[in-house]
């Protein structure tokens, strides 16, 4: 078992140091079991889209980004495309057009977007989908590099009679039909390394990719392909918003 470590402020009593922020160690160490990705050759045309800015650049963003998060207790992990480049070509997709992580709802913290209105974080808000306790959905974006949209997924608990089995995160399309996006029930996180840049996601990471992707995962598919009402093999109806109710819940921002 291979773990990744990182450097936290302690403070010494006698001969012992101690960890200054327990409850940060203590989320990063349940996290810190790493595992690798496969990386695999894609082999791709030279006219393929490129959206976003060169990987190594992209990922520092989004670790700039998970930082932030961090500083007010949301731990986010890389799901659905993101999570594929990761572990199939250990990189980004390079004709992605954003880039996904996921959060669980009871972990938001309100503190996060009070910083963004503030003017005290190194992003803004580009959309706004959903409510928090239905679809909930940020796009953001770096103040540096505008060309790098992040989308951050809320995970909610599918409710049953039973334990849960299940977590969902939404899509809305622009004529309000809602969308959700199934994942069995979530395993402990682990993490890894994209770009030099420290990530967490599922430690199962091909079962949780063939049960959205399907069995051939590890085929590259152009994006413009793939649309994400329907390209999923995880998604499912959620019903729709009214047209009163689309003017509260899908908000985009200049």
């Amino acid at each position: 078992m291979i773990f990744r470590r990182r450097n936290f402020e302690t403070q010494q009593f006698e001969k012992i140091q101690v960890v200054t922020d327990i409850d940060r160690f203590e989320n990063y160490w349940k996290r810190s079991k790493f595992i690798e990705c496969r990386g695999m050759e894609m082999i791709r045309g030279e006219d393929v889209e490129r959206f976003l800015p060169p990987a190594g650049l992209a990922s520092s963003i989004l670790s700039l980004l998970r930082n932030e998060l961090v500083e007010v207790g949301m731990y986010p992990f890389i799901m659905s495309g993101t999570l594929l480049g990761w572990y199939r070509e250990c990189s980004i997709i390079p004709h992605t057009p954003d880039l996904d992580m996921a959060i669980f709802i009871e972990d938001y913290n309100p503190r996060f977007l009070e910083n963004v209105k503030n003017q005290q974080s190194n992003f803004f808000v580009y959309r706004q989908l959903g409510m928090l306790n239905d679809s909930f959905e940020l796009t953001m974006v770096s103040t540096v590099e505008p060309r790098f949209p992040i989308d951050i997924f809320f995970m909610y608990e599918e409710l049953s009679d039973g334990p849960p089995t299940h977590h969902w995160m939404g899509g809305v399309d622009k004529d309000g039909t809602k969308y959700k996006f199934l994942f069995e029930s979530l395993d402990p996180w682990c993490s890894g390394d994209l770009h030099g840049y420290l990530v967490w996601m599922t430690c199962t990471p091909q079962e949780k990719l063939s049960k959205e992707y399907g069995s051939q995962w590890f085929f590259d598919h152009p994006t413009r392909e793939f649309p994400w009402n329907e390209g999923p093999k995880n998604i499912v109806p959620n019903g729709k918003w009214t047209e009163e109710e689309m003017k509260i819940v899908y908000n985009v921002f200049s």
